[in-house]
């Protein structure tokens, strides 16, 4: 009983972030004019896994050479931990569009 209720809850999920990803890719990204970001994973859209939830985001980029990071927080300009001057903010940080720091700074 318990294994079925497990799976059922799954197959719901599933379903429910599939229905309501059209929904949110619809909505326009936020913009940001050179904010500075910690992100967990900071790589070029063609590499995996970013490419790879893009994809499944439904986030088109085409042919973009500018570094993208993955689950991404607002920090500190100059703060060490910066490692993306984000231009755009998909999902409120779980994707970022931007380039990379001068050191640690954003300009």
């Amino acid at each position: 009983m318990k294994k079925t209720a497990r799976r059922l809850v799954g197959l719901v999920a599933t379903a429910t972030l599939a229905l309501a990803l059209p929904l949110v890719c619809a909505a326009p990204a936020q913009a940001a004019t050179t904010t500075p970001m910690r992100c967990k994973t900071v790589a070029s859209a063609s590499q995996n896994p970013i490419s790879s939830l893009l994809g499944l985001l439904g986030i088109v980029v085409g042919d973009i050479t500018a570094p993208v990071g993955l689950d991404c927080e607002p920090a500190v300009n100059g703060d060490p931990d910066v490692n993306l001057c984000a231009t755009t903010v998909f999902f409120n940080g779980l994707v970022a569009v931007g380039r990379q720091p001068e050191g640690h700074a954003c300009p």
